[in-house]
């Protein structure tokens, strides 16, 4: 496109920042962090939200972070951005830290962003954090969970230990439990080697294997 004269734009700088975070090509993130700088492109929130995604799969948590004290009005999606990057590298500390800040700027979460604070708590081993935001999540902003935000909860017991309670909630969850559940609570049992909850759960994901055949 640069050698037929064509000169991008912020969404087509976004587009390429977004491949190369999914290729984690940190050089060509870097390149195309330089061709946005030197086309002012980055003070866009499409591209500086890109830059933290891109440097967060490249492994660089702290370009992310810098891209986003670049930014003069962050967004839903820029904060959201940033606290998936901390939950992906185990950082469950600056998640909560900057989940607390978005919502004390007037930013009202949506269920992307507390899925990706739940993530962080449990890939951190927060439980009453990761109860005090599923909690938060339904009875204050009355957002319903959907299959991933209740399997979240259901590793979150699981995996560190809380196996009675995983599988009590996972039998009170009100929808059909999912493979992805069932699939997390299988593994917090393997882990803690609790062979008969294993066996309940994964009769239950057998059956519902041969429905769907």
């Amino acid at each position: 496109m640069l050698l037929e004269g064509i000169f991008p734009d912020e969404l087509t700088i976004s587009s390429v920042l977004s491949s190369c975070g999914y290729a984690s090509a940190i050089t060509e993130t870097q390149q195309a962090h330089a061709l946005a700088v030197k086309l002012s492109f980055q003070e866009f929130v499409s591209v500086s939200n890109s830059l933290i995604t891109a440097y967060s799969k490249c492994g660089n948590i702290t370009n992310a972070f810098k891209c986003f004290r670049l930014m003069l009005e962050p967004d839903l999606v820029t904060y959201t951005s940033l606290i998936n990057a901390y939950a992906f590298h185990g950082l469950g500390k600056e998640a909560t830290e900057m989940f607390e800040k978005m919502i004390s700027c007037g930013i009202k979460p949506d269920r992307i962003s507390f899925l990706g604070i739940l993530s962080a708590c449990v890939h951190c081993g927060f439980v009453n954090a990761g109860l005090h935001y599923f909690k938060l999540m339904t009875d204050v902003y009355h957002i319903i969970p959907d299959s991933d935000h209740y399997t979240c909860l259901v590793d979150l017991f699981g995996r560190h230990g809380f196996i009675n309670e995983a599988f009590e909630f996972l039998k009170s969850i009100p929808i059909q439990a999912e493979s992805n559940m069932l699939g997390a609570f299988i593994g917090s049992c393997k882990l803690h080697e609790n062979i008969e909850l294993a066996k309940s759960a994964a009769g239950k994901l057998f059956a519902k294997s041969q429905r769907r055949l």
